[in-house]
């Protein structure tokens, strides 16, 4: 009888002489990358030292251009040295790239930047510097100060479990309320609601006007700001309405105060990772009912699937955890601060895979939604508000109803070879 090819027959194997091989190239890479970087900043050093000292007429000619109507002048020193450094920031990205192996595509695009305007100080003075600085500074705050906040905030709330207060509800909507800040939801809802309310009251603002100074060649806005405000009303109020964002699905059938009571009592510790990486740039805090990974409050004892979803774009690679819960309803986290695949994706799997307390031996029933659906409507027949339901799988011991869901979705993945 034929053999059936198991899926990871044909995965391919790392030979060691391969890896060595690899590991040979990637090291002359990082050396020619070197010796380029060291290149470009002689040569832009040379450039920067004419144009300071004014010597040697060729690299004191000046080019002329019109742009955005106002005419520029860049001397061939300016330029030579520009060029000069944006090479010498690919050559260390080069470097870092066969390093690391990690894509910041975006990151590389705003260090490019970098020697136009810092060179560029040096003909134009304090103005530039204050562009510079603004510019800069807001980019790199954007990209990296939520995750550092999120990481921080996580901490913080671990850090205070040492000191519990005698008021364990108190304590867990304190908890609750760091989790929201961890993906800045608070400012979400203040933000979505300033923007919809600006909306109406400037149509309104501009009916008066107009009722004072008719013009009609501007009052086709007033119609598209009310139509902006109508279309969007809904789900900007359902967001804002919608309590704590940090406990997804849940929260839009728990009231909040049953969302309050099912953290008392809750501790939480941090998953140990080998890898450092993991370890300082995608925390996860377990007690024993809920898993907090990237600010979203996940229940153990719902979640029948958790894995990671890689997204792969033109610019960058990124990934987040998805998962789904007993009624069928998926959920995901935000962008990840590091990509999920290559060397960690062996890792991280297994300590989702230890979160949910219902394994599927059959991972291909992970991301199907139907089944899951129908085989929740059939459980707890006699319960048929939708609230008490969950509020009974969550406070009450199911663990029948999860070894239920684990036979009915977990064969046929393995295949024994005859």
């Amino acid at each position: 009888m034929k053999k059936r090819n198991h899926p990871e027959d044909n995965q391919p194997k790392n030979v060691p002489w391969e890896i060595d091989r690899t590991e040979k190239k990637k090291k002359v890479l990082r050396i020619i990358f070197l010796i380029l970087a060291v290149a470009a900043a002689i040569y832009m050093c040379i450039g920067i030292y004419f144009g300071l000292t004014g010597k040697n007429e060729y690299f004191q000619y000046e080019f002329w251009s019109v742009a955005f109507r106002k005419v520029w002048v860049h001397p061939r020193w300016f330029l030579h040295s520009v060029a000069a450094g944006m090479a010498l920031i690919l050559c260390l990205y080069g470097y870092y790239r066969t390093k690391s192996e990690k894509k910041h595509y975006v990151a590389l695009g705003f260090c490019m930047l970098i020697p136009y305007f810092g060179i560029g100080l040096l003909t134009t003075g304090a103005p530039l510097l204050i562009c510079m600085i603004i510019f800069i500074g807001g980019m790199f705050a954007m990209a990296n100060l939520p995750g550092k906040i999120g990481r921080s905030l996580t901490y913080k709330m671990l850090a205070a479990q040492e000191h519990l207060e005698a008021d364990a509800e108190k304590f867990a909507e304190k908890q609750l309320r760091t989790m929201e800040w961890i993906r800045c939801f608070p400012l979400k809802r203040v933000l979505i609601a300033g923007m919809w309310i600006f909306c109406p009251v400037m149509g309104i603002l501009g009916i008066v006007s107009f009722l004072k100074v008719p013009d009609t060649d501007s009052l086709w806005v007033i119609p598209l700001l009310f139509a902006v405000a109508a279309l969007t009303a809904k789900k900007a109020w359902r967001y804002i309405l919608t309590p704590y964002h940090c406990m997804p699905v849940l929260n839009r059938i728990l009231s909040k105060e049953q969302m309050k009571k099912l953290l008392v009592g809750e501790h939480f510790r941090e998953v140990s990772f080998e890898d450092e990486d993991l370890k300082k740039y995608v925390p996860v805090l377990l007690s024993e009912n809920w898993a907090l990974i990237e600010g979203i409050l996940i229940s153990r004892k719902l979640a029948v699937s958790l894995y990671i979803d890689a997204i792969v774009s033109i610019s960058r690679r990124s990934s987040r955890i998805k998962g789904m819960y007993l009624n069928g309803e998926t959920f995901c986290t935000r962008t990840t601060d590091l990509y999920l695949g290559g060397k960690y994706s062996g890792e991280m799997p297994e300590k989702l895979e230890e979160i949910c307390q219902i394994h599927f031996l059959n991972r291909a029933w992970m991301t199907r939604q139907e089944p899951i659906r129908e085989k929740y409507l059939t459980i707890l027949p006699e319960i048929s508000d939708e609230r008490q339901k969950m509020w009974h799988l969550l406070t009450e011991d199911i663990s029948d109803i999860q070894q239920d869901y684990a036979k009915m979705f977990g064969a046929g993945e393995k295949v024994r070879k005859q």
